[in-house]
């Protein structure tokens, strides 16, 4: 409280005016306390994220039933230096979280053109991941069934070289791509020094 609040109530203070306080102090205590565990819960997802990481196979190429999920696009945040990100994330924690979605995997949608027996991969959009359908044109749904996952180590700029071996997987196994790729990052720039050490997980729609 500002000094002036305090002498305000210490000088006019009254039973019903003290217990209009105390409501707003609890107010605002339970606001921080749920503050605090969303605070927890986010940093609890990135260390499961980086002891997932530790476990990841990279050349492991294998096909897994996955549920129905919900996306929406959103435009692309440019990467901050690493002073930006650790900036940002000692003092507005809150803030950090809100821009680069701390407490989920950043994903992206990346559709897959067959030309001539061959495919080209076409980076679309960045998506945020979310928990039910909403009425949205921004609504991104990645339909349940059969999708081939892979592990990328390293950025986008090198990422068709996993996509050429998920491929040639495909190929080999009879499998036949479908028109849509998902990627999700599991190591990133706040848990990475260099973008080598990205560990992007690759999803590629099966028919």
């Amino acid at each position: 409280m500002s000094l002036d609040e305090i002498k305000f109530y210490l000088n006019s203070r009254t039973p019903e005016q003290m217990e209009e306080l105390f409501t707003s102090k609890i107010n605002q205590i339970s606001n921080e306390i749920k503050r605090l565990k969303e605070n927890k819960r986010i940093l609890k997802s990135r260390i499961d994220k980086i002891q997932y990481a530790s476990e990841v196979k990279i050349d492991k190429i294998y096909k897994e039933y996955q549920e129905e999920e919900y996306y929406l696009r959103y435009r692309d945040i440019d990467d901050p230096t690493d002073k930006d990100v650790y900036k940002l994330f000692e003092d507005n924690f809150s803030k950090y979280t809100s821009i680069k979605g701390l407490d989920t995997s950043r994903y992206s949608i990346i559709t897959i053109e067959e030309i001539c027996g061959e495919y080209r991969y076409n980076h679309e959009y960045i998506l945020k991941k979310i928990n039910k359908k909403v009425n949205s044109h921004k609504l991104v749904v990645k339909q349940k069934g059969e999708y081939l996952i892979g592990y990328h180590k390293g950025y986008y700029n090198t990422i068709e070289q996993t996509y050429d071996k998920m491929t040639i997987y495909a190929k080999d196994n009879n499998l036949v791509i479908g028109s849509n790729s998902y990627t999700k990052e599991i190591l990133d720039v706040l848990t990475s020094n260099s973008k080598e050490e990205y560990l992007i997980e690759i999803i590629i729609e099966l028919k």
